[in-house]
Formats: C-alpha cells, sequence, structure tokens
C-alpha cells in the first residue's frame, strides 16, 4: 500500500513556532512565534496565516512560477479569509 503526503499550503499564526521554519521560512516562523507570544501575554493581536514550503515548491512544480508581471497563483493556492 502506497501512502502519499498530504500537502498542506497555509497554516495560521496560531499554529507555527519557531521550530517551523523548515516548514514556513524563517520570518513567518518568527511572526507566529511573536503572535502566540503576544497573545498568550493578553496583547490583542489579529491573526495571519503563512504560505508553506509546499505550496512554493507545488507552484514551481507546475511550471507556473513567477512570470513577468507578477506571480501566477493557481486556484489551489487562493485563501478566502473573512
Amino acid at each position: 500500500m502506497r501512502t502519499e503526503k498530504q500537502l498542506t499550503y497555509t497554516v495560521d499564526f496560531r499554529q507555527i513556532t519557531l521550530n517551523d521554519v523548515a516548514r514556513v521560512g524563517g520570518k513567518n516562523a518568527s511572526l507566529g512565534e511573536l503572535y502566540n507570544s503576544l497573545r498568550a501575554a493578553g496583547v490583542g493581536v489579529l491573526d495571519g496565516f503563512a504560505t508553506t514550503a509546499d505550496a512554493y515548491r507545488s507552484l514551481l512544480a507546475q511550471g507556473q512560477g513567477f512570470r513577468k508581471g507578477g506571480p501566477r497563483c493557481p486556484p489551489a493556492f487562493v485563501r478566502v479569509v473573512s
């Protein structure tokens, strides 16, 4: 039986710590850590999300990476935030 890894394209800041650098990059890991630390201290902070390294690699593998005029994101990367 073959199992495939489920790719994750976005992660909420509340789910990110400094241990997630490989998954979301250094800046996003720092933002997640800051978000969690400030909320724990009672500071009101808006939540956000990070795109993952899986998302970046998937975009490049589709051959639709970066081109003149900016990045072109396939529909799978669009996230509706309300």
